[in-house]
């Protein structure tokens, strides 16, 4: 880990300002070759901002910031990777380890953890994806209904099944449960 940056503390947050950065995941081997972010802690507050990361050969940069109160988690995210290279994700999402794409992708998601509106562009050379969506997370259940948009979409190098090469075009309307969402 090497980094330069600016830390303080007043009104019950941290912040923190990486100005530049490099590291190496000790567990993946991964190298982190850059990272700038404006970083805040505290009084019910989450936030990264003006995050700007290298990582492998992916490129992340954007803005989550997390706000609580005894009511509720306030979300607001917009985050875009050009590229997200998959296999490298996989090695903290595991689902994703065999996946060879490094698709470009922007996420941009408001409201609340149990409430929110969440856009989704996907773009690789296996077709492409635009989402629009509303939902939330109860618990450790995630709920989210909504639109979706593909373009070329190739199933096969998503599922790495050779039977599944395709080129799939239309849109659908979705809505999705996932039981074990981890929230």
């Amino acid at each position: 880990l090497n980094v330069q940056t600016d830390v303080s503390y007043a009104n019950r947050q941290l912040r923190a300002t990486v100005t530049t950065g490099n590291a190496r995941d000790l567990r993946t081997g991964l190298p982190i070759s850059s990272i700038r972010v404006d970083t805040t802690v505290g009084d019910g507050e989450f936030a990264l901002r003006n995050l700007d990361v290298v990582a492998g050969t992916s490129h992340v940069t954007g803005n989550v910031r997390l706000a609580s109160s005894a009511e509720q988690t306030e979300v607001d995210v917009a985050l875009a990777a050009q590229p997200l290279a998959l296999a490298e994700v996989g090695y903290y999402v595991p689902r994703l380890r065999d996946i060879p794409l490094s698709p470009s992708l922007q996420i941009r998601a408001s409201g609340t953890m149990q409430k929110m509106a969440v856009d989704v562009n996907l773009k690789s050379e296996a077709g492409s994806l635009a989402s629009r969506m509303t939902g939330g997370f109860q618990s450790n259940i995630a709920k989210f209904k909504g639109d979706a948009e593909v373009a070329g979409l190739d199933l096969e190098p998503w599922f790495t099944r050779p039977n599944l090469r395709s080129r799939i075009t239309g849109h659908t309307s979705f809505d999705l449960t996932l039981p074990d969402a981890g929230f």
